[in-house]
């Protein structure tokens, strides 16, 4: 996947779950009927309250243009 359509689909992610800015994924391709997709997983850490964290794990699949097509996290 072209670096460019990663930092785009990054600051997509940073948008929605700010503990994830800055955060590099792993990059899994997927062969599809309908073409390529791509699993980008994200793994950071959201701070809590009382000065506590918790690991946090985001995927994301999106197609071989940049679109998101789907994005879940896990706590």
């Amino acid at each position: 996947m072209d670096k460019k359509l990663i930092e785009k689909i990054s600051r997509k992610v940073a948008k929605s779950f700010p503990e994830m800015k800055g955060v590099r994924p792993s990059v899994k391709r997927e062969k599809m009927r309908s073409g390529l997709r791509y699993r980008l997983t994200y793994k950071g850490k959201a701070e809590l309250p009382g000065g506590r964290t918790m690991k946090r794990i985001t995927h994301v699949l999106a197609d071989e243009s940049g679109n998101v097509l789907r994005m879940s996290i896990s706590k």
